[in-house]
């Protein structure tokens, strides 16, 4: 036979060296495979079985019992993303992944005794989302462990710390999507229409599956004393600054933003105009077939590579700068700013006159933030985009900013002679020297930050074209 036991299937360390496939991943296949070779039960998941609790007397009892066990999994279902208007569905927690009670949405405030408590340690998927319903509701909710900062922690690759995806790595527990996709069947449906037993259910499932990937993934992480250190000290805290700060958001000045508006808004129809005065006809300059047909056979520009007729930005910016190239490149940056900088803004202000982004901790590889609904760390440095951001009356901006953070650790990490020294120097700037060293003494301030990209991308981890 092949193998005694069985055959498990991994991802050849060339290719995590490579930068390719999951680490994470390869240790569970290689934990695995030893754990079976001496003797270990295959993988398997629990499933729990669902208890909905929906009257008053069984939600204070419950709350009193659950106070006494050590971890709680916790889950909410809500109607949409929005802390400030959607609503919790059902609140789901379980002390054991045989059993999960779901709580309806009429008697969770039953429950602000057991989250009030500091007894028992909350265990959540992304628990940052969920107590921010639940704190707006009145339950003094936390981030005691949180399963996909736990998977962060052991791999910082991307597209990997969902709870469906850990909960399949981990214990082979198969898709269950399946269960709600009838009634949500795009990304932006709500929750809500989904029939109340089988949204329990869901719930429910979520709930065991966050516990019982806890138990492996809490192990895996104590046993290394950076990543308990990375995950104690500094994700978990970080769950709960963010919270504040995705509640708070940052004041939108409207007026200012409507003059954003019509500024791009003449810029675009300028830049329109221009091209048709030019070729004297209409064209659609959102259209890339147009764009493509006027290039390449009105105007017999010659594409990069045959039958290759692209507009892409690139493309436009290797070709002869004519005054049409020129106007389309004015044109697309222009209506490029408006759509997403000015009507993306629009649709992101709430009722509160403020924007209320999700900061993502898990959404990069560098251990950067990410963010979305809108990207706030995306605006581009131009007063006027960025003027649209205020301070409230009585309040001002600040920006805080470590000097050099990153190269400063990699001097530590690394005990680098060189890097030690230009730090320990009081007159002496890693980037004025690599900008010396690559565009002279004379360089400018356009040889800085270029230099400045060098050593910040060496960090992390940029590549040659």
């Amino acid at each position: 036979p092949l193998a005694e036991v069985g055959v498990i299937p991994a991802v050849h360390p060339a290719a995590l060296l490579r930068g390719t496939g999951s680490y994470r991943q390869f240790v569970a296949d290689v934990r695995y495979a030893l754990h079976l070779s001496q003797g270990g039960d295959t993988k398997r998941f629990i499933k729990a079985k669902v208890y909905v609790v929906d009257t008053p007397g069984c939600a204070k009892a419950l709350a009193k019992f659950l106070a006494t066990r050590q971890y709680l999994s916790c889950d909410i279902e809500t109607s949409g993303f929005n802390r400030l208007h959607d609503k919790v569905l059902c609140l789901g927690i379980g002390y054991k992944p045989e059993t999960v009670f779901v709580f309806t949405p009429e008697v969770i405030k039953f429950l602000k005794p057991l989250f009030d408590s500091k007894g028992s340690q909350f265990i959540w998927q992304n628990g940052k989302f969920d107590i921010g319903f639940l704190r707006r509701d009145g339950l003094l909710a936390r981030v005691d462990e949180d399963t996909m900062l736990l998977s962060y922690a052991l791999d910082e690759m991307g597209g990997i710390h969902d709870l469906e995806q850990i909960s399949s790595d981990l214990l082979g527990a198969p898709d269950y999507k399946y269960m709600v996709k009838p009634w949500v069947p795009k990304k932006s449906d709500s929750y809500d229409k989904i029939p109340k037993p089988m949204l329990y259910e869901y719930c429910g499932i979520d709930v065991s599956l966050t516990l019982q990937n806890f138990y492996i993934l809490r192990a895996w992480v104590r046993e290394n004393d950076d990543l308990e250190k990375l995950y104690t000290k500094v994700l978990i805290p970080a769950s709960e600054m963010l919270y504040h700060v995705e509640r708070a958001g940052i004041h939108v000045d409207l007026k200012h933003l409507e003059k954003i508006e019509r500024f791009y808004r003449i810029k675009t129809n300028a830049a329109h105009w221009y091209v048709e005065r030019i070729i004297g006809r209409p064209i659609n300059l959102n259209s890339p077939a147009q764009v493509a047909k006027l290039l390449f056979d009105d105007m017999k520009l010659k594409p990069r590579r045959r039958k290759d007729r692209s507009t892409a930005k690139e493309v436009l910016e290797k070709l002869p700068q004519t005054r049409i190239i020129k106007a389309i490149r004015r044109y697309r940056k222009a209506a490029k700013a408006y759509s997403t900088y000015v009507v993306g803004i629009q649709k992101a202000v709430d009722t509160d006159g403020r924007v209320h982004a999700t900061f993502k901790i898990h959404g990069t590889r560098t251990g950067r933030l990410s963010s979305a609904g809108p990207n706030l760390q995306n605006i581009p440095r131009e007063s006027l985009l960025r003027g649209m951001f205020v301070a409230r009356p009585g309040y001002k901006l600040i920006e805080v900013d470590l000097n050099q953070a990153e190269l400063r650790s990699l001097a530590c990490l690394s005990n680098d002679k060189a890097l030690i020294d230009i730090y320990t120097s009081t007159n002496r700037s890693i980037h004025d020297e690599l900008a010396i060293y690559l565009f002279g003494k004379d360089f400018d301030h356009e040889d800085k930050m270029k230099a400045k990209m060098v050593n910040f991308g060496i960090v992390y981890g940029r590549e040659g074209p």
